[in-house]
């Protein structure tokens, strides 16, 4: 496999999954990676990778065209993230669209900590979509990512489902739907928010003309009015406060 990532140039998809690496065939593994120019996708799932595996990797990523990372129900601690942190700086020649951490296991702490990757996402320009869901965020997380994404202009789909993020969270989050970011989708379904989080959500996306997709769950009593202005925004609501050329308004009044 370190072989043929060295010398390849057609590769552009590669699935792990499941795969147990020791220690030196996983730095053997990174170099070819730091090598490989082909590779779009790489998704290495559930490889009950450690700590210093995955800052392994993500060290040797800095210089490839890859666009897709999988690393889900993995180990992501301390000196993973600060490598994930490197390859997410804009000054990165990767340029990653899609990044996938979702179901994130720690040995040493009790959950993910985000926060030491979280700085860099302010000035990213390539991420379009990030997975954090399942990871044990609290309502700090949630602060520090609505803090950081606020002069991010390139999200576009946020998972942070089945965390453990409650109002002050979600109000922070909020805050930061109510500033109208390019985010079209936000998942947060799973989260012990109760009316108060619910609340300020449903006042974010009545201000919020970009915003597709609001999961927050079936159970509250503000579901409807969330779905109502996400089904409007679908719709083209966003033209109402544009001039758009004239001919597009029939199209919108029918959808």
């Amino acid at each position: 496999l370190v072989f043929a990532l060295k010398r390849t140039r057609s590769l552009q998809f590669l699935e792990l999954s499941y795969c147990i690496f020791d220690g030196p065939s996983i730095e053997h593994f990174a170099l070819a990676l730091a090598n490989n120019q082909s590779l779009h996708t790489l998704s290495m799932p559930a490889g009950e990778l450690n700590d210093f595996q995955l800052m392994c990797i993500l060290s040797n990523l800095k210089s490839s065209k890859l666009k897709v990372l999988k690393l889900p129900r993995n180990y992501l601690e301390q000196r993973g993230a600060e490598a994930l942190g490197s390859l997410l700086d804009a000054s990165s020649t990767c340029q990653l669209a899609s990044l996938d951490l979702s179901h994130q296991h720690t040995e040493r702490a009790s959950k993910l900590d985000c926060s030491f990757f979280s700085q860099q996402l302010s000035t990213n320009q390539s991420l379009t979509s990030l997975n954090l869901s399942f990871c044990k965020l609290n309502n700090d997380d949630a602060t520090v990512l609505a803090t950081c994404l606020g002069p991010n202009q390139t999200l576009q789909d946020l998972d942070l489902r089945s965390n453990n993020i409650r109002d002050e969270g979600i109000l922070a989050l909020a805050d930061y739907l109510r500033s109208s970011p390019p985010l079209k989708k936000i998942f947060l379904f799973g989260n012990p928010f109760r009316e108060a989080g619910a609340a300020a959500l449903c006042r974010a996306i009545k201000v919020n003309t970009i915003l597709q997709i609001l999961n927050m769950g079936y159970s509250s009593c503000f579901y409807d009015v969330v779905q109502f202005y996400a089904c409007l925004n679908r719709a083209g609501r966003g033209l109402l406060s544009q001039d758009p050329n004239p001919a597009i308004w029939p199209l919108v009044f029918e959808r």
